[in-house]
C-alpha cells in the first residue's frame, strides 16, 4: 500500500507541476 500511495503521490506531483507550468506559459503568453 505504501508504494502504491508513493507512486501515486509522485506521479500527482507531477501533474500539479505540468498544470502550474502550463497555465504560468499561458498567462505570460496572454499578458
Amino acid at each position: 500500500i505504501m508504494q502504491k500511495l508513493k507512486r501515486y503521490g509522485i506521479s500527482g506531483v507531477l501533474s500539479y507541476g505540468l498544470l502550474n507550468t502550463v497555465y504560468y506559459l499561458l498567462t505570460f503568453v496572454l499578458v
